[in-house]
């Protein structure tokens, strides 16, 4: 999903009586994106997973990590627009396999 403009969240904001009271557009521009990524064989190696969003920056972002069904703790850091996952330190390292659910706003 593209970011929306200015001038778009402008005309979604008046566009109808019921907008006017939320203000659509200016919710819609912020709304989250996301996906499931899984590891492959070079990220496990690398021990690292990096997210490109798709975003110019993140202001927000939740993921979940998951192998077997088993929810795994990972520490994420926010770049401009990516997100690296990486094991927490004395945790779980990151296999080929793993699953991560990822939202971002």
């Amino acid at each position: 999903m593209a970011n929306l403009t200015s001038t778009e969240i402008s005309k979604l904001n008046k566009m109808n009586r019921a907008a006017q009271d939320v203000s659509l557009g200016t919710i819609l521009s912020v709304a989250p994106i996301g996906g499931v990524v899984t590891a492959s064989a070079p990220q496990a190696n690398a021990s690292a997973v990096i997210i490109d969003t798709g975003l110019d920056a993140n202001t927000g972002y939740t993921v979940q990590r998951f192998n077997s069904g088993s929810a795994l703790l990972s520490y994420v850091t926010n770049t401009s627009g990516s997100l690296v996952i990486s094991a927490v330190t004395g945790g779980d390292a990151i296999v080929a396999g793993d699953v991560f659910n990822w939202l971002a706003w």
